[in-house]
């Protein structure tokens, strides 16, 4: 995210919620708050009022805090009560209410209510990404934890030769069986 205040990044927010279909959520993020003008984390009051009736879970650039809406924090049960996650922090207010800032596992109490993307949804998203890179010369990138739906997409655009960029992808292993 190249905005370069807290105003902007929320206007984009605001516009792609907009633009999204009921029922789905705004997704993604890639902002980095020290690069705004004044420099301090987002909250949930700066992203509410454009995004009333839509969920929006975004994450910061590095994928160590994320920001939800007050809507997003009502479906995952989040509260001035909920505890923080071993591992994890709820960004709280001065009266320890939740800002909307959820920083490491405490990510884990929206991300486990994100409706799955769907196929098309990610093949869309991947395309997106690719233009993107290609855009900028980019021509090999890193796939930290990809779900294994997302290496079938990389697959698909492989076999179709529309795959433009060297991808190397990490998926995380959620379980060992001994």
């Amino acid at each position: 995210n190249d905005a370069t205040r807290a105003e902007e990044f929320a206007r984009r927010i605001g516009k792609r919620a907009k633009s999204t279909p009921k029922g789905e959520w705004v997704l993604g993020g890639d902002w980095d708050e020290t690069k705004w003008t004044p420099a301090q984390p987002p909250t949930k009051e700066l992203i509410d009022p454009l995004t009333p009736d839509t969920p929006v879970f975004v994450s910061r650039y590095d994928g160590h805090m994320a920001l939800a809406n007050s809507l997003a924090l009502g479906m995952a049960g989040v509260t001035a009560k909920t505890p923080d996650p071993p591992g994890g922090t709820i960004v709280r207010d001065a009266q320890g209410n939740p800002t909307g800032a959820l920083k490491d596992a405490a990510m884990d109490y929206v991300y486990k209510i994100v409706p799955p993307l769907s196929h098309e949804q990610r093949l869309h998203a991947v395309k997106r990404a690719l233009a993107h890179a290609a855009s900028l010369g980019v021509t090999s990138v890193q796939d930290m934890n990809p779900d294994y739906a997302d290496i079938a997409v990389y697959s698909e655009l492989l076999q179709s030769g529309e795959l433009t960029t060297r991808i190397y992808a990490a998926p995380l292993i959620t379980q060992v069986d001994d």
